[in-house]
């Protein structure tokens, strides 16, 4: 691996750590692990994804995905059902419980994303800017 992607690697690591941080805090109140809160987000922004969507959403493996999901289930803010165009698939929704959540917990996080984006300078940002749309 040459040092650039190395370096880039690691940048996005720490975007990813520092920004799990602040949305675990953002959250906390909620009964929710930062994976659980972006399958409620991945399912806000479809009607219903399977499993196999949600694991490569989040780029976690399908039995952590399962686990995050029967969670969610359990605390009744998604549920599933049978694929009607294909049995041997499960869809799963965003329960009314979960979309009120969402909304509940809204301003929190987008209040808590504002202060990573604060934490950042303008260069970091034009920095990773360049590098993602790099070709």
């Amino acid at each position: 691996m040459n040092k650039e992607i190395a370096t880039f690697s690691l940048m996005l690591f720490r975007l990813r750590y520092e920004w799990r941080a602040l949305l675990k805090d953002a959250i906390k109140d909620c009964d929710i692990s930062p994976e659980e809160w972006l399958i409620l987000i991945c399912l806000k922004s479809n009607k219903s994804l399977d499993m196999t969507t949600l694991s490569n959403l989040q780029g976690i493996n399908m039995p952590n995905v399962s686990k995050n999901v029967d969670r969610l289930s359990k605390k009744a803010l998604v549920y599933r059902i049978n694929d009607p165009n294909n049995k041997r698939r499960v869809l799963v929704h965003l329960s009314e419980f979960g979309d009120e959540l969402l909304s509940n917990v809204a301003n929190n996080v987008k209040q808590y994303r504002n202060q990573f984006k604060n934490k950042m300078t303008d260069d970091r940002w034009i920095e990773i800017s360049n590098k993602l749309n790099k070709n």
